[in-house]
């Protein structure tokens, strides 16, 4: 068999990608349950768009849409999406006159990643994300997106009858913030730490922890006593007024969570390497199957729009924003490889069998009652052998089989047969849609 597909652009048989657009609907489904409404942008974004606030981190993944050059000027003034929450900022800043806040969406579409390729991450992929944004944004709001997010997990696991646990580790940049100020620690190595902390999961913990303290002086040190998943649980023993009181809001999200059938953790190690978060933030892991790695994170984002507005000398308005993406491409050939994707997709439920190029008119008539009731009904047009027209019907997992040759036309009754059930019937042509419609309830 050839492969000429170009290697980390991720491509599906036919069934897995029936499977696939299933999921993206149940996905819709699930975000409209809570209010989100869906929108679409365009694949290129302007560079003063993408860059905007994060800079050097965001400028490493960019495809650089060089042929859409009008001439010198523009040669390098355009890129193809990273991902959709910078287009989402966009988005609202070019419609927030015609937009009620807070504005809730959801957007499920492609995104490109010009990264190093490594096992699982492609540099074309789905992302299916929600974003909320207002003036102000109650830690309610946060609370609801990352119940929307578990809850969008269990039923898609659910949907691929899966057993797996999502469990979602939260962290707040801020509580960096309080401790770097409580302990003077310099920004240098504020920036080592992060890059470290954000290291943390994928480290061995003697290997983390000589690392932490080659950088630490003693004084310092403190901070490994202090960066564990216990803290919240401890709050009472912080001396700090402002770490004490940022832990407290941080407890209310959590417990809130929990009182929502959330498994959520507090993890001082989840850091999110983009520039623009700059409060809550969280990755989701399956429990038991921590080498995928994280399968959906996000957090809050406070100044964004902001960056955009002025990297493009627009007002300056500050809005907060919060959302998460699932990487769908991600997750999906994540199971694909486990062989956990074994639903068998149906991709037609009736196929009418030919047998000497006999009916076709009674043929394309039943085939178009059918679909009219939302039956997908196939014709096979090439006068093959029955054994053949079989496989054929099997390949696509077809549910029904329909005969009709002479005898069927001239007697009004039609053959069909239940692929599945091994069951054969002939039924008159007018009670036709409604027992195929039976059948395939059951």
């Amino acid at each position: 068999m050839a492969n000429l597909k170009v290697w980390w652009f991720p491509e599906w048989s036919l069934d897995k990608q029936k499977l696939e657009n299933e999921v993206k609907n149940l996905i819709a489904d699930n975000f409209e349950s809570y209010g989100y409404m869906n929108i679409e942008t365009p694949l290129m974004e302007r560079n003063t768009v993408l860059l905007a606030k994060s800079g050097n981190e965001a400028a490493k993944q960019i495809f650089g849409a060089y042929w859409l050059a009008q001439g010198k000027d523009d040669l390098k003034d355009y890129s193809i999406r990273f991902d959709l929450t910078v287009p989402f900022a966009r988005y609202f800043i070019d419609h927030e006159n015609e937009i009620s806040l807070p504005f809730k969406r959801f957007q499920i579409q492609k995104v490109y990643r010009w990264e190093r390729s490594q096992k699982w991450r492609y540099k074309e992929l789905y992302q299916c994300d929600i974003d909320v944004i207002d003036w102000i944004l109650d830690n309610n709001y946060e609370i609801e997106v990352i119940t929307t997010l578990f809850q969008t997990l269990n039923n898609l696991f659910a949907y691929l009858n899966i057993d797996l646990k999502p469990v979602v580790h939260l962290n707040d940049k801020r509580f960096y913030t309080h401790l770097f100020r409580l302990l003077d620690v310099s920004e240098e190595k504020q920036n080592k730490l992060l890059g470290l902390f954000d290291d943390y999961h994928k480290l061995p913990k003697e290997k983390f922890d000589f690392i932490l303290n080659t950088i630490l002086e003693w004084k310092e040190r403190l901070i490994a006593h202090l960066i564990t998943p216990d803290i919240i649980n401890n709050i009472e023993i912080i001396q700090d007024s402002d770490l004490k009181s940022f832990l407290y809001q941080m407890s209310y999200v959590v417990q809130n969570l929990k009182k929502n059938w959330v498994n959520v953790v507090f993890d001082p190690f989840i850091v999110r390497g983009l520039e623009y978060y700059s409060g809550t933030v969280f990755e989701t892991f399956i429990d038991w199957h921590k080498d995928y790695g994280s399968i959906c994170s996000g957090g809050r984002y406070d100044k964004l729009v902001s960056f955009i507005r002025k990297a493009n000398n627009l007002k300056w308005n500050e809005y907060w924003g919060f959302g998460w993406s699932i990487w769908l491409s991600r997750i999906l050939y994540v199971l694909e490889e486990d062989n956990f994707l074994n639903k068998k997709e149906s991709l037609v439920d009736v196929v009418f069998f030919n047998m000497w190029n006999i009916g076709f008119d009674l043929k394309n008539q039943l085939a178009n009652e059918l679909r009219q009731n939302a039956v997908r009904a196939e014709i096979y047009y090439n006068n093959a052998k029955l054994d053949k027209q079989f496989k054929y019907a099997d390949s696509k997992n077809a549910r029904i089989w329909i005969f009709i040759g002479e005898d069927e036309i001239n007697s009004g009754n039609i053959k069909i047969k239940d692929l599945w059930q091994r069951q054969e019937f002939t039924i008159p042509a007018q009670s036709l849609v409604a027992e195929i419609k039976k059948i395939l309830q059951n």
